[in-house]
């Protein structure tokens, strides 16, 4: 049986999350032992030199000629050369690991959900692209053969918001790319904190700045930390700017603490690897995510990790991470301190991060997909 995966993967020399992981799906369906051929369809070109090279795995680039508005263009080519060419068939197999799927696909389809947050925090996304995250998720969701979930805390809200039957969907993990380990030899880590000018402790945050990855908190808390504890140290920030952004960076032009904050923009993911290993601390204040890859792989690189007790987080760092209300400018300011100042603490967390991110494995979400994709024939 040959499934189709249609995707948007467009080479970036930047640690970008989704382009990441929709590479470590495709290719650990290509490593797993599956008598099923995977067709993967990009409408942008691609490096095929990140895929694991075997006769299972077929790669096609299908162009489509406009070049504005990117988010309308992969959707116009989604529904307009992928379909022709694959979908209008119904002994077709598709598999959308994007969150998107033609509205008239006609053959089985199996659909992933990442991210539901734009039903939560509406106020967060712009009118265009909560219209369009909307409109990508309720097609696919209401008429998916099976959905895969990326945790169990989005199984809840699929079958909530959208009133699917739980045994609809099947939850299957994100995993950590084998590159996030702990470093042995420091260079690297020495290396961006000249490159970025780090002359002191940080604390990290990764992720793309937006509004719900609650970053004014984050800044408000990390000052009130500064002044009860003056300590020399840093609160860094790698990632690119997203999208209702402008009040994060007012709020740091008007800290007496700006200074300490330094914006790291997109790094490469050595660098981000090297960013982790070299971290006191990493923090995830987040009002939603989907999953929360960085939580993990800050946790597979050692470093102690404190997170928001909101949607997937206390299911992705269980009891290796310090949780705290993200409302609660006071609670983070103090699982900061918590861990900045107890040594047996941050050992302990350490341990416990090692065996909780045994469980994020991308092979595993393979074979998962590989089971249920094998139950369509």
């Amino acid at each position: 049986m040959n499934v189709s995966i249609p995707v948007n993967l467009k080479y970036t020399p930047f640690a970008c999350g989704d382009y990441v992981s929709y590479l470590e799906i495709i290719n650990a369906l290509a490593r797993a032992d599956s008598p099923l051929q995977y067709s993967v369809y990009c409408n942008d070109d691609f490096s095929s030199h990140d895929f694991v090279q075997t006769e299972r795995l077929l790669l096609h680039h299908l162009p489509y000629p406009v070049s504005w508005m990117q988010n309308l263009r992969y959707l116009c080519w989604l529904n307009t050369v992928f379909l022709h060419k694959t979908g209008l068939q119904k002994d077709k197999v598709g598999l959308f690991i994007n969150q998107k799927m033609p509205h008239f696909w006609q053959g089985k389809s199996l659909f992933r959900v990442q991210d539901l947050a734009f039903h939560y925090f509406k106020d967060y996304f712009t009118p265009k692209d909560r219209f369009r995250l909307r409109l990508d998720s309720y097609r696919g969701i209401t008429s998916a053969d099976h959905i895969l979930a990326i945790s169990e805390n989005t199984k809840k809200d699929i079958v909530e918001l959208y009133n699917i039957p739980a045994n609809r969907i099947t939850v299957a993990y994100n995993g950590i790319s084998k590159l996030y380990r702990r470093l042995e030899d420091d260079s690297s880590v020495e290396a961006v904190r000249r490159k970025y000018q780090i002359n002191s402790p940080y604390i990290l945050h990764t992720g793309v700045l937006q509004k719900r990855k609650n970053l004014v908190r984050l800044f408000q808390a990390f000052e009130l930390f500064k002044q009860r504890c003056n300590e020399d140290i840093k609160l860094v920030l790698v990632g690119g700017k997203g999208w209702l952004y402008d009040e994060i960076l007012e709020q740091r032009s008007t800290m007496k603490e700006k200074d300490s904050v330094i914006f790291c923009g997109k790094v490469s993911s050595s660098e981000l690897l090297a960013f982790y290993n070299g971290a006191q601390l990493f923090v995830l204040p987040s009002l939603y995510e989907g999953f929360g890859i960085p939580l993990a792989e800050a946790m597979a690189c050692g470093t102690p990790s404190i997170a928001a007790d909101s949607s997937s987080l206390p299911e992705v760092g269980g009891d290796a991470a310090l949780y705290f209300d993200p409302y609660s400018i006071e609670e983070i300011a103090e699982a900061i301190a918590k861990v900045v100042f107890e040594e047996a603490t941050r050992n302990q967390m350490i341990v416990k991060g090692f065996e909780q991110v045994k469980q994020f494995s991308w092979d595993e979400t393979a074979n998962k997909i590989n089971n249920i994709l094998l139950s369509f024939q």
